[in-house]
C-alpha cells in the first residue's frame, strides 16, 4: 500500500493522506487533482524520480515541479518513517489486501491529525 501526503503551509487547512495500492500514473494524478482544488496559487510539488510524476504533474495543471532525492522531500519521507514505526508499535500486521480499507484509513486520518496538529 502506498500513501500520498502533501503538507501544508501553517495556518492553513491539515493534510492528506490518501492511499493505493500500486504508484501508478492514474493515482498520482487522481491525488493531485484533489490537491490542486485545495491550493492557492502555484505550489511547488517536490517528487522522487518516479517516471509516473512528471506526466502526472503536468496534466493536473502544476507549473513548479522539481524532482529531488533529499533536500525538502527529507520530511515527507521522515513523516512515512515515523508512520511505519509507530504502526509497527501500535499493530505490526496491517495488510490491506487481507483486511478491508476503513481501519486503516480511519488510523492514517487520526495519525495526520494528530501529526500535523498535536506533535
Amino acid at each position: 500500500m502506498y500513501g500520498w501526503l502533501w503538507t501544508p503551509i501553517p495556518g492553513s487547512p491539515s493534510g492528506s493522506a490518501p492511499h493505493s495500492h500500486r504508484r501508478t500514473t492514474e493515482n498520482a494524478l487522481r491525488f493531485l487533482r484533489r490537491l490542486r482544488g485545495r491550493c492557492l496559487g502555484d505550489p511547488v510539488i517536490l517528487t522522487d524520480r518516479g517516471p509516473w510524476y512528471r506526466d502526472s504533474v503536468i496534466r493536473a495543471g502544476f507549473q513548479n515541479h522539481v524532482h529531488q532525492t533529499f533536500g525538502l522531500r527529507s520530511s515527507v519521507e521522515r513523516f512515512f518513517g515515523y508512520l511505519k514505526d509507530r504502526t509497527r508499535v501500535f499493530y505490526n500486521n496491517i495488510n490491506p489486501k487481507k483486511a478491508l480499507f476503513t481501519p486503516l484509513v480511519d488510523f492514517l486520518e487520526l495519525f495526520m491529525h494528530w501529526y500535523t496538529e498535536w506533535r
